[in-house]
């Protein structure tokens, strides 16, 4: 099932579970969204969108794009140009990373990176898998 949010207009946002939108997950242009609990399956941004929970599967970054993580996500990200990601020091990241916008790290991340270098902060993590796997397979335990 193929899902598109939009904004709540009180707020400007809409929180996801899976009990709500599950399979992929489409955050349209202008469109504001915040996964705070659960996700499982693709997610592509045009918009903003923010992970407080946890997004287990792969996760596009289209031109213009913004993503916020101050949760865990487990899968690859594709940053498409103009396109940003930033991983607060709370966030975490397990998974290829094939930047050709901006990644900023402030948190933990762990994998390959295709493109572009992300910028890891002082402080930040950049956690090396063990040789012949590209990440870690799931994320440590908070």
């Amino acid at each position: 099932m193929n899902s598109t949010v939009g904004p709540d207009e009180s707020t400007g946002s809409h929180p996801l579970n899976t009990e709500d939108l599950p399979g992929s997950l489409v955050v349209g242009t202008d469109e504001v969204a915040a996964i705070t609990a659960y996700h499982d399956g693709p997610v592509e941004t045009y918009g903003s969108l923010t992970v407080e929970g946890t997004l287990t599967g792969p996760l596009t970054v289209e031109s213009l794009g913004r993503v916020i993580v101050s949760g865990d996500i487990e899968g690859p990200i594709d940053v498409r140009v103009a396109g940003s990601v930033v991983i607060l020091p709370s966030g975490r990241v397990a998974g290829t990373i094939v930047n050709h916008g901006s990644v900023v790290n402030h948190g933990w991340r762990s994998g390959r990176v295709e493109g572009r270098p992300p910028e890891d902060s002082e402080g930040s993590i950049v956690a090396e898998p063990l040789p012949g796997i590209d990440r870690y397979p799931t994320l440590p335990t908070r």
